[in-house]
């Protein structure tokens, strides 16, 4: 039980990224890409639904960050939320789930503490 409510917070924790408003979501977004490129002047690909809306934001955004040439890609992903960069045949993928679930194992302790108030041994506190 504890496990599937561990899973349900990060489920949560995805949510609450996806609804950030639009000014954080964008500075997120090019954090992301400005922290995974290697030359600056990879692609940006986002889904459908992220590139009509901050596309062109998020690209300007991230050069402003590594005073690189990020392109938005025409190309989209079906990826919930985040970007992928791609260079050719390397992809360095910073999709939201993908980043969360990589974290998962070094996060999921702290987690399962706040919302179980464990201490540091690990065991429950009465």
């Amino acid at each position: 039980m504890k496990q599937d409510l561990v899973s349900e917070a990060f489920g949560l924790a995805l949510k609450k990224l996806r609804s950030l408003d639009d000014d954080k979501y964008i500075s997120l977004l090019a954090s992301l890409a400005a922290g995974a490129k290697e030359t600056g002047t990879e692609e940006i690909i986002l889904n459908e639904s992220d590139r009509e809306r901050f596309g062109e934001a998020v690209a300007a955004e991230a050069n402003r960050l590594c005073s690189g040439s990020l392109t938005l890609s025409r190309q989209t992903r079906p990826i919930v939320g985040g970007l992928i960069l791609s260079q050719g045949n390397i992809e360095v993928n910073c999709a939201l789930d993908t980043l969360l679930s990589l974290r998962r194992n070094e996060l999921a302790g702290a987690a399962a503490g706040l919302l179980f108030d464990q201490g540091a041994a690990g065991e429950e506190k009465d």
